[in-house]
């Protein structure tokens, strides 16, 4: 209305003089009205109209409140006057609302209401001007579900002549206390006409509102009203209980704004608000255009936001909080409780995320700006984050984002389409210089895997009205580029992966891939893995998975399906393949010791029902050696679902035949020799540490996590085309040490039996052996480094040796056993046979006889170790001219030998052959020379030093050419010893 033709309203007189027109006396009652929400019955009123003054009492039950009440006009008056008064009963609430509203439970008691209201003038403006008003409201309460929202004890509205109205009012909100006053309006004498304060006071509890405002009329400019406010509270009256566990016991807030109103909109100004150490500042606008539609702009911002006080208050919550046991429950309420949670889960999953009103404001155009400098968290700070977003015809588009952790940027972006029936979300987010231990080193987070990529990108897409339809049509994609990861390993150099590129992506309806190319301490790696649904998809149905991997010249091939139960896998049966040329290969990427063993191959259907993962139907094959077998590995949880260790593995494998030309080890022995290189910085201690490698093949750590057995039975064993017989193997790890239970090879006429173990400890290492060989025919060990070759002789061997050292590589220096052995040969060739004493003899033998022509006829020894150092007890050489003792020590620690042998010709014409002579030197570059007649005397001063009561009869009078009596005699003896 324009404000010339509104004024020259309010202040023309009313049409007082029409009540003098008519006399009247008109008496009103209605039974009942009635419609589906509203209802009223017993309505009566008596309208008197007599010589201009209009007196109106009237009566009546509305909605089941019962009220009556009398309207006066006297109009007959020079300044005619109005006034009212109205009264009800208190009355129940429950049938007013049920009318309203059908759907919502809502309920109360209304109190007793009385209203009385004056006024007097000739002109709309003057009735306004010296109205007198008085509204009061007894004992009332609602209730929303039976729960009370709202009580009033006290509430009064009033408004004196020439006064602003006047609220006041006390009683309970969300059963806290609180206290209400407000006035609004303006003085009638006061001389700014177009402006109408409000103020208001709100107390409740801890909490107290500020609100001051104006409403402007009659202005040529745009704004029809200006506010400001103050909030202030330790607690919100409790509103914040919910989130006290987390921001502690005190909790401070305080905000303060202000505000302005348009004809086409407004804006909002929050020039502080506080939460403990939260501080931040927001402004927002919403204009609207000539059509009506809106543009809402929102900006929120904040220098610095600390919220270590918070983290740390909630850590001391949680640690302080006292742990009730939970009552023991039955099967039935176990079950009921799974159900119930299922149920939970269940309507969690298929709720729709936004409901028709929250899709309707996402209609209203907006634009989002948000900056924090900086957050503080105690551990570490995220700076410069960044976010904006637009908002545009039910679109949220062009909304990028960002933030800095340990100078590292992490940069993406958002967008979403509501307008659809379905939604549909797509968010990406990217770093492109990502390094994971500077990240977790910022948050105090150690120790921190060593991960670092170039780039690093995670796109995701969504689209379903609920969280399960979100997850069923979503598409996932992971890219890294130019990675590395860098894996300490104990006694061991590190592991390095290097990730050339890696993808991850799934979409819906198609199987996910998995694929990376990189390499593993420089050899090649290549993975390829297709899967429908394993990562995240919340499904019970089959799983279909081919993997594909190469490492090295190593491939590894699974297909299959895995079942699930409870939406986790429960079970699989997956054909499995692993080949290569040679298990070595792997060593650097394993950390392992393997043999030299290959071309192998794998197979077998690797599959898992309930605890127990077995490898069955299983097949090894190395070179032309075929066996078969299973392996079983099974383990149990404790309550937390956490593996408890050590698992156990077991393995089973037979052969009718293996070929022992296919396991040549070589060198290769488990037990490394490589040293650490050591930093001369470092300290003694550290350097005593890091000693040496041993590559886990007998490890410490590997026998903390895994126990076991290995049981190998094989019908017939060859080597190369010599038939050796049967062969078994027992091997087992428990309570930490490496046993070989038995090692036994069948030979023609003989056996070879090895048994022993390993205990190893990060300070003592113990160690046992213990070998017994009958009857074998040397010729076969010739044969596998020559196998053109037809040497023949008898081998005999009984070892048995000890040790304890410190570090796994000193063994050998502390040996303490026995080692007996005994050779007849049918020739004599040194490096044939790859036993130490024999190939000295061989070397020897022509020193010992200047050239002269003398045929071994036996070779035996008895050896003492202790504590490294090997002396003989018994050492004896026959050949068909010579008869040669031996005396001396070799030395593990030093890797040396010492050692001396003296001749005994049998007959007068091997008298000048007959030489001393005298092995000194390293084990690898020993010398060989005539030994000085001071160092003879010395060392066989006298006989009975090297001679043992059973061989002492060999030194006297039996020196017959061939030797037989002597050599078979060192046989039986030397087989005799295992026997004992």
């Amino acid at each position: 209305v324009p404000m010339e033709k509104q004024k020259s309203t309010e202040l023309a007189a009313l049409p007082w003089q029409m009540l003098q027109f008519l006399d009247s006396d008109l008496h009103l009652k209605i039974a009942t009205v009635q419609s589906d929400t509203f209802y009223a019955d017993n309505l009566q009123a008596v309208v008197s109209l007599v010589d201009g003054d209009l007196l109106v009492p009237f009566s009546g039950t509305v909605m089941g409140i019962q009220a009556d009440g009398k309207l006066e006009v006297y109009g007959s008056e020079p300044t005619p006057s109005v006034k009212l008064d109205f009264s009800s009963k208190s009355a129940t609430l429950a049938p007013l609302f049920a009318a309203l509203d059908k759907q919502r439970d809502i309920g109360g008691e209304l109190g007793t209401i009385a209203l009385t209201a004056r006024t007097s003038g000739n002109t709309l403006a003057e009735l306004i001007k010296e109205l007198d008003l008085d509204l009061q409201l007894g004992d009332s309460r609602f209730l929303v579900q039976s729960d009370q929202v709202f009580s009033a004890s006290k509430l009064s509205l009033q408004r004196r002549s020439n006064s602003p109205f006047v609220l006041s009012a006390s009683g309970g909100l969300l059963d806290r206390p609180f206290h209400l006053k407000a006035s609004a309006g303006r003085r009638e004498d006061a001389k700014d006409i177009q402006t109408s304060p409000l103020h208001l006071q709100f107390n409740a509890c801890d909490t107290e509102l500020l609100f001051d405002g104006a409403l402007y009329s009659g202005r040529e400019d745009n704004t029809v009203g200006d506010f400001q406010f103050s909030l202030n509270g330790e607690k919100l009256c409790g509103f914040l209980g919910s989130v006290e566990k987390f921001i502690g016991e005190k909790s401070d807030f305080s905000a303060q704004g202000k505000g302005r109103l348009y004809k086409n909109g407004w804006s909002l100004a929050l020039e502080s608000l506080r939460l403990n150490e939260l501080v931040a500042d927001a402004r927002a606008e919403q204009k609207f255009d000539s059509q009506g539609k809106s543009l809402l702009t929102v900006s929120v911002h904040s220098d610095k936001i600390d919220i270590s006080s918070i983290l740390q208050s909630k850590g001391k919550n949680i640690q302080n909080e006292s742990v009730t046991p939970e009552p023991i429950k039955n099967e039935e309420e176990k079950a009921a409780e799974i159900q119930q949670k299922a149920a939970l889960i269940g309507t969690m999953l298929t709720k729709e995320i936004l409901t028709q009103k929250q899709k309707d404001l996402l209609l209203t155009d907006a634009m989002f700006n948000l900056h924090i400098e900086r957050v503080e968290t105690g551990q570490g700070s995220v700076s410069n984050i960044k976010l904006s977003a637009v908002v545009k015809d039910g679109k949220i588009i062009r909304s990028p984002f960002q933030a800095t952790v340990a100078d590292e940027l992490f940069t993406g972006s958002a967008d979403a389409d509501f307008t659809q029936a379905t939604p549909i979300i797509h968010v990406k987010m990217a770093s492109e210089d990502f390094n994971l231990p500077e990240l977790l080193q910022e948050f105090k987070i150690s120790p921190a895997p060593n991960v670092r990529a170039e780039h690093i990108g995670i796109d995701l897409k969504f689209k379903g009205n609920t969280i399960h339809e979100l997850l069923l049509q979503s598409s996932h994609e992971l890219t890294i580029r130019s990675g590395k990861w860098s894996m300490d390993r104990a006694f061991q150099d590190p592991l390095l992966i290097a990730i050339e590129q890696a993808k991850y992506a799934s979409t819906p309806g198609n199987s996910a891939e998995i694929s990376l190319i990189g390499s593993v301490n420089s050899v090649p790696l290549t993975i390829k893995i297709t899967e429908d649904g394993l990562l995240g998809k919340k499904s019970n149905k089959p799983l279909t998975v081919d993997i594909q991997a190469s490492l090295a010249d190593a491939e590894l091939i699974i297909g299959g399906q895995l079942n699930r139960k409870n939406e986790k896998v429960d079970s699989f049966d997956l054909s499995t393949l692993l080949k290569g040329s040679r298990l070595d290969n792997l060593n650097e990427v394993l950390g392992l010791n393997l043999p030299p063993l290959g071309p192998y191959l794998v197979k077998g259907a690797l599959s898992k029902e309930g605890d127990i993962l077995s490898l069955h139907d299983m097949a090894v094959e190395i070179g032309d050696s075929i066996l078969t077998g299973e392996m079983a590995l099974s383990g149990t949880k404790n309550d937390s679902d956490k593996i408890i260790f050590p698992l156990n593995l077991n393995t089973r494998l037979s052969a009718e035949s293996i070929q022992l030309d296919d396991f040549r080890f070589g060198d290769w022995s488990p037990l490394t020799t490589e040293k650490e290189e050591t930093n001369s910085e470092n300290t003694e201690e550290e350097q005593k540490k890091s000693g040496g490698k041993l590559n886990n093949l007998f490890s410490q750590e590997l026998a903390s996590v895994l126990e076991g057995s290995l049981v190998v039975d094989v019908t017939e064993v060859l080597s190369g085309t010599d038939k050796l017989g049967g062969g078994y193997l027992m091997a087992s790890l428990a309570d930490g040490l490496y046993s070989l239970g038995s090692l036994r090879l069948d030979l023609p006429g003989g056996t070879v039996q090895i048994q022993g173990g390993i205990r190893p400890d990060t300070t003592r290492t113990e160690a046992h052996l213990s070998m017994q060989i009958e009857h074998l025919d040397y010729g076969i060990l010739v044969r596998r480094a020559k196998p053109d070759s037809d040497l023949k002789g008898e081998l005999n061997v009984s070892f048995d040796v000890k040790s304890v050292a410190d570090d796994p590589l000193q063994l050998k220096e502390h040996l303490n056993g026995t080692l007996r052995f005994g050779v007849i040969p049918e020739e004599f060739k040194s490096g044939v046979i790859d036993l130490w004493a024999v190939n000295i003899i061989t070397a020897a033998l022509p020193v010992l006889m200047k050239g002269g022509e003398s045929e071994v006829n036996c070779l035996a020894g008895d050896f003492l170790l202790e504590d490294g150092i090997m002396r003989p007890e018994i050492f004896l050489l026959d050949t068909s001219g010579l008869r040669v003792q031996g005396k001396g020590e070799i030395n593990f620690k030093k890797n040396d030998i010492t050692f001396h042998m003296k001749p005994t010709p049998k007959s007068a014409h091997f008298f000048s052959l007959a030489t001393p002579v005298s092995v000194t030197g390293p084990f690898t570059d020993y010398k060989i020379g005539v030994t000085a007649g001071g160092v003879l005397g010395t060392v066989f001063g006298l006989a009975t030093s090297v001679v043992t009561v059973p061989f002492q009869w060999l030194f006297t009078d039996n020196m017959e050419t061939s030797g037989d009596k002597a050599c078979s005699a060192a046989m039986e003896w030397v087989k005799a010893t295992g026997k004992e």
